[in-house]
């Protein structure tokens, strides 16, 4: 029979995994980048790292530390679960409704005046509705 690991342990192989993730994220993404910027024209890579910017302050936005207060809270309630879900696919909406709005009418309008810009946002942001769907699942861990 094997004895049960110890708190030590289990925190050194939970770094162990962790470090590894990241680094691979980190790498994946180096390489993507990489294959990216020697396939794309200049124009095209800038307007795929436009589109990555918004995305992920969209990301940011959605998620807003609420898995993190989920997992911190001693006794989380179905009401919990509940504000967590329905203000996360709020803020989904938020992002939709104003990246729909016509872009001439937005800030964002300055930074580029490339019309394949807007369609590849409002896809990436439409994908942030339906990552809004599992929020509750992932602080879980299901």
């Amino acid at each position: 029979m094997e004895p049960m690991e110890t708190l030590k342990e289990k925190t050194a192989k939970g770094l162990l995994w962790g470090g590894m993730s990241t680094g691979l994220q980190q790498v994946l993404s180096l390489v993507f980048g990489i294959v990216l910027a020697r396939k794309l024209s200049q124009a095209d890579y800038g307007l795929v790292g436009m589109l990555a910017i918004f995305s992920a302050i969209a990301a940011c936005m959605q998620e807003g530390g609420f898995i993190a207060a989920l997992n911190r809270k001693k006794e989380v309630t179905q009401r919990d679960y509940n504000a967590v879900f329905w203000t996360s696919v709020g803020v989904s909406v938020f992002f939709y409704l104003l990246f729909s709005l016509p872009h001439h009418s937005l800030p964002t309008s300055t930074v580029s005046r490339d019309s394949r810009l807007w369609p590849a946002i409002l896809s990436s942001v439409f994908s942030l509705l339906a990552s809004a769907l599992p929020l509750v699942r992932t602080s879980l861990g299901i």
